[in-house]
Parts: C-alpha cells; sequence; structure tokens
C-alpha cells in the first residue's frame, strides 16, 4: 500500500518538515492520516509477519490475525502456544485462520524457520 511505502521513507530529520497543509508538519500529517495505529509501527521499521501467540484463540486470538492481515501482515498462529475454554472451539478457529487467515506451526517449527531466517540473514551480510 503506498501510504505505508510513504511513511517508511520518511527520514528521521524530515519529521518536522513542512507540507502542502501548512498548518501540519510532516509528523502531525502523518498522525492524522494513520492516528496512533500500532500497526504503523511495524510496517516503518519493515516488519511483514505477526506471531501470534495467547488466549483465546477464538477471541483475542482470532481478532489480532484478522487486524493483523487487514494491515497486509503475514501471521503464523503458533498453535501449541494458544487456547481457548473449550477444545472444540480452539480446533475449529485454527482450522478456519489456516484455511483464510494465516500459517500455522508449531513452536517448535517456528522457531527453527527463525533460526533459518536469521541465518540467511547473517549469511547475506557477509
Amino acid at each position: 500500500p503506498p501510504l505505508p511505502r510513504a511513511v517508511a521513507g520518511v527520514q528521521a530529520g524530515q519529521w518536522s518538515d513542512p507540507t502542502p497543509c501548512s498548518e501540519w508538519d510532516v509528523r502531525r500529517l502523518v498522525n492524522h492520516m494513520v492516528g496512533n495505529n500500532i500497526w504503523y509501527a511495524g510496517t516503518m521499521r519493515g516488519v511483514d509477519t505477526i506471531i501470534q501467540t495467547g488466549c483465546t484463540t477464538s477471541g483475542c486470538v482470532r481478532a489480532s490475525v484478522i487486524d493483523a492481515l487487514s494491515y497486509n501482515y503475514r501471521n503464523i498462529v503458533v498453535t501449541d502456544c494458544v487456547g481457548d475454554r473449550a477444545l472444540g472451539p480452539h480446533e475449529a478457529n485454527l482450522f478456519d485462520m489456516g484455511q483464510k487467515y494465516a500459517d500455522l506451526l508449531t513452536c517448535e517449527e517456528t522457531l527453527a524457520a527463525l533460526a533459518r531466517l536469521m541465518g540467511v540473514r547473517a549469511e547475506a551480510a557477509e
């Protein structure tokens, strides 16, 4: 999306620069456009994936997954790090999120993927 790319392109010294809106500098204009939206902080730092854990699978976890997806984040739900009050809703929501919104990985698979990613980045820097 254009707005996150534009915001990510703002350099440290440009936040107080003027804009076509004479009463707003860059910081005020960006705040007006995105509010205090927590998702843009990650976007500005190049984050593209959210690793989701917690409770409750059918409530907060699912809502967080859908929120993140609506801001173009990839979701990974760590299946053995989420839970619900009953097994039925837990399993049904994992199935549904896996079909529509997220990749489902175990904790072990997630840690292995992160280790591979860090290894790739370390090799690329050399």
